[in-house]
């Protein structure tokens, strides 16, 4: 059986993480559930991992990794932006900017469910080669 490992990547403080991530990790939780499934019947074992940053590793923060190459790869028109984020920078006690995804021009500070999902489509057609 082949494997797809998703790692959603976040800044944690004592077991809390910003909105923005929060968001994303929902996001990520739900697809990688409804997705096990299908993926399995196709010889593909979708494991999913969290990893937790310290504060000296915020600027990876809000990263998807799927195999190991960030989300936005698989995604054509999209790229990584940082942003200013408010609920970080509480969590911080400093000001900090968070990774965001910008796709077609559009900021999105968050993963939308719908980026996943072609994302993870996209690398299971490189992994069923």
């Amino acid at each position: 059986m082949k494997i797809l490992t998703v790692i959603w990547k976040h800044y944690d403080k004592d077991g809390e993480t910003c909105n923005r991530c929060g968001k994303t990790g929902e996001n990520v939780r739900q697809m990688t559930a409804e997705l096990k499934q299908e993926l399995f019947e196709k010889g593909i074992d979708l494991v999913y991992r969290e990893k937790k940053l310290s504060k000296e590793h915020i600027d990876e923060s809000n990263t998807i990794l799927l195999n190991s190459v960030p989300l936005e790869r698989y995604l054509p028109q999209t790229s990584v932006r940082h942003t200013s984020c408010d609920s970080c920078s509480c969590l911080a006690g400093v000001d900090v900017s968070c990774r965001a995804v910008v796709h077609k021009g559009t900021i999105h500070e968050d993963v939308p469910r719908e980026f996943l999902v072609k994302a993870i489509r996209q690398a299971v057609r490189g992994i069923v080669k």
